[in-house]
This record gives structure tokens, C-alpha cells and sequence, in this order.
């Protein structure tokens, strides 16, 4: 193999080896996203007994709650919210830790969601826990 050839072949190999991993990056970022679509819905549809299903051991540990504090808290704080017009996706991100201290890990999946009563920012926030993608946090916001 003449020496151009070797060169040309070291390449290709080293751009499949890389794209192998941003391939495999993009497969679970897609489940990431799956994942935090199931959970939007549950939430949506008030649906918290199967978000505490979804929810990560590490987040219930951390913040110390019990299922029925839990169900409690997110039936009294979604109850202004009138029924869904639309859902979109409008940010993935992707890092190894955050300020709590969690090595790992993490997705954050941001959602735009309009309500007939106004428009809210919704990040589901998901961490790895035994091989599939948790709730680990969530965060809202008045949209304008």
C-alpha cells in the first residue's frame, strides 16, 4: 500500500471511531428525550403517580420525600394549569455534573408548552440511574 494510502486509511479509521461515539451520544440522546416526553405528559395529564414511577432514587434521597408528599405537591402546584393547546422541544443539553454535586449523567430537556391560560418554559431534568434516564429535577417558567 503505497504511503498516501496508509495515510488516507489511518484517517478514515479515526474519523469512523470517532463518529462511532457521536452516534452512540445521539442514540441516547434521543432516549434522553423520549424519556422526558413521557414524563411531560404524566405531568400534563396529572398523572404524578407515574412521575414518582420515573422519578430517580438519588432526587427522592436527596430532597427526602415520601410518595404522597411528592403526588401532593405536584397536584397542588399544577392546578392553575388549564388544558395543554401545544408542546415543543426547544432545548437539549448535555453535561457530566451540576451545582448539586451529581457526577453523572445529564439531560436537561426543555419544553415550550402552551396552555389555554398562558405559556410556560419546562425543563425536565434527567440523570442516569441503573442504565435508564431519571427525573432527577424539573423547572418552570412564565413564557412571554
Amino acid at each position: 500500500m503505497p504511503h498516501g494510502s496508509k495515510i488516507l486509511a489511518i484517517i478514515a479509521v479515526v474519523l469512523i471511531f470517532f463518529n462511532s461515539g457521536s452516534a452512540a451520544r445521539s442514540a441516547e440522546a434521543d432516549e434522553a428525550v423520549g424519556v422526558a416526553q413521557t414524563i411531560m405528559t404524566a405531568i400534563i395529564q396529572k398523572e404524578f403517580d407515574a412521575v414518582w414511577d420515573q422519578t430517580s432514587d438519588w432526587y427522592k434521597k436527596r430532597v427526602g420525600i415520601q410518595k404522597q408528599a411528592f403526588v401532593a405537591n405536584w397536584a397542588l402546584s399544577r392546578q392553575i394549569f388549564a388544558p395543554l393547546k401545544s408542546s415543543n422541544i426547544i432545548d437539549v443539553q448535555f453535561t457530566t455534573s451540576d451545582p448539586t454535586g451529581y457526577i453523572g449523567k445529564i439531560y436537561t430537556v426543555t419544553f415550550l408548552n402552551e396552555y389555554e391560560n398562558g405559556k410556560t418554559y419546562e425543563r425536565v431534568v434527567l440523570t442516569e440511574e441503573g442504565g435508564k434516564f431519571r427525573l432527577s429535577n424539573f423547572f418552570g417558567a412564565e413564557a412571554k
